[in-house]
């Protein structure tokens, strides 16, 4: 395994320990040494649960989108993690998402290490202009504005934020990658002062398939919840209310249900597991019974 430290102390979990451990320290400043900026552009935003990160539906958007024309940087309670690393420990190797939720007092002490960090990341390295995508009203966004770096912006606009509802949506995904609606996009590119060939291309017709829907609701439930049939059902009818109930029931009863456009497989164990009767997001501690794909 690829490494960023001298000692590998294993998988971190928990918001506090993945904060406050020393390896991530250690690999943040190896990050600073190794590191080289290829691009003259850079776009930042935040990890996602699923890992490798490149693998996630948003990261999956970004990385089409934005490969070609910027350095793609993941940001995160471990570090300020370039795409090139995420496969290195201890950037492969962590769940900051797991145990109890944190304190304001970690809060506070989150928000400040992420400023810490990514103000010397910028005075390290350079680029003629930054976008982080985000949520305006998250915190991250609020450390970001407080770096006043005129080069450095985040979007989309509270104003664009607030206007982005399904029923006209248009963009690479539904609800979880809001900050890859259309008109985020062309915020970034009257910033960036380009062209995006994926909104000449794509952006204004492009229409989701049922599979890249039920991705996005699988990446975000919970790893250690059993959920029936009938919750899964639910979950996607409130999601998108445009597929037929019956077609889904089919789909999530079935190894390979599909028509000629929509396959759905387990593809390198990253989807779902059949326990009993419930379904659960496929983590190594569970035995495979029946794929739900």
């Amino acid at each position: 395994m690829k490494s960023l430290v001298k000692n590998n102390v294993g998988k971190i979990t928990g918001e506090e320990n993945v904060l406050k451990s020393p390896v991530f320290n250690e690999a943040f400043d190896t990050v600073l040494h190794l590191y080289q900026p290829k691009k003259k552009f850079a776009v930042c935003s935040l990890c996602s649960q699923t890992k490798p990160f490149s693998s996630s539906i948003k990261w999956r958007g970004i990385i089409k989108i934005f490969a070609g024309i910027a350095d793609l940087i993941i940001v995160s309670s471990a570090g300020i993690i370039p795409l090139e690393y995420e496969n290195y420990y201890p950037f492969n190797s962590y769940d900051s998402h797991s145990g109890h939720e944190g304190s304001v007092e970690l809060s506070e002490f989150s928000k400040n290490l992420f400023y810490r960090r990514l103000n010397k990341f910028f005075q390290t390295f350079h680029w003629d202009k930054v976008v982080f995508l985000l949520d305006p009203y998250e915190g991250a966004s609020c450390v970001v504005e407080e770096l006043n770096k005129p080069n450095i912006q985040h979007f989309p606009s509270f104003a664009v934020w607030d206007s982005i509802n399904e029923s006209d949506f248009c963009g690479y995904s539904l609800r979880f990658c809001k900050v890859l609606n259309k008109r985020c996009l062309q915020e970034v590119e009257q910033f960036f002062g380009i062209s995006l060939q994926y909104l000449q291309d794509y952006g204004i017709t492009r229409t989701l398939s049922l599979f890249e829907v039920m991705q996005d609701i699988f990446e975000k439930l919970d790893s250690n919840t059993g959920y029936t049939k009938k919750q899964l059902i639910e979950i996607i009818n409130s999601y998108n209310g445009g597929y037929n109930k019956s077609y889904i029931y089919k789909v999530i009863e079935g190894n390979c249900v599909g028509t000629k456009d929509y396959k759905f497989y387990i593809k390198n164990n990253q989807y779902f597991v059949k326990v009993g009767k419930l379904y659960y997001k496929n983590t190594p501690n569970l035995k495979v019974k029946k794929a739900l794909f």
